[in-house]
């Protein structure tokens, strides 16, 4: 996949210069997390190669949609959005359980096509993104200006309008 390096570039970029200035770069988070999803989403109904066995291309879609599911949780969190725990804990369970599966399979049969070392890498980084992520602390990431305080004005009750 050509746009999955450059995209994971910006978003490392964008997240620092999140963290260390005032610019909105949220924005542009948002945009290139919901990219990669929606390109790790498409690429799990791909065929990518026709030799791979059915278990290989099983495996491939589950992997691709536990990264596009753990992606958005990743976005949900940096955004304050509600679910995002829950989506990054089902994306990173699956994730964690298809890795040693996938070694498992790659040891007992070792010319797979899709199950690469590219692939197994792709897989530990976003489930180790999602994991820190998961476990990390509002205060944390408040600190760190990973998100923003939300201020909630309340209203008056007991002001009357003017009639």
């Amino acid at each position: 996949m050509k746009y999955e390096i450059p995209l994971a570039l910006f978003f490392v970029f964008f997240l620092i210069l999140k963290m260390s200035t005032e610019l909105p770069a949220s924005v542009f988070i948002t945009l290139i997390l919901s990219s990669l999803a929606i390109l790790y989403y498409f690429s799990a109904f791909a065929i990518p190669n026709e030799k791979a066995d059915k278990v290989e291309l099983f495996i491939n879609k589950i992997a691709f949609i536990g990264c596009s599911v753990t992606l958005i949780g990743m976005l949900f969190k940096l955004q304050s959005w509600q679910g995002n725990n829950i989506m990054l804990w089902i994306g990173c369970t699956v994730l964690i359980i298809l890795i040693p599966s996938i070694l498992l399979i790659k040891s007992k049969k070792n010319d797979l096509e899709i199950l690469n070392q590219k692939f197994i890498m792709r897989i530990v980084i976003i489930a180790v993104i999602g994991l820190l992520l998961s476990i990390t602390s509002r205060n944390d990431l408040l600190k760190y200006k990973l998100i923003k305080e939300i201020k909630i004005e309340h209203v008056r009750d007991d002001v009357s309008p003017n009639l």
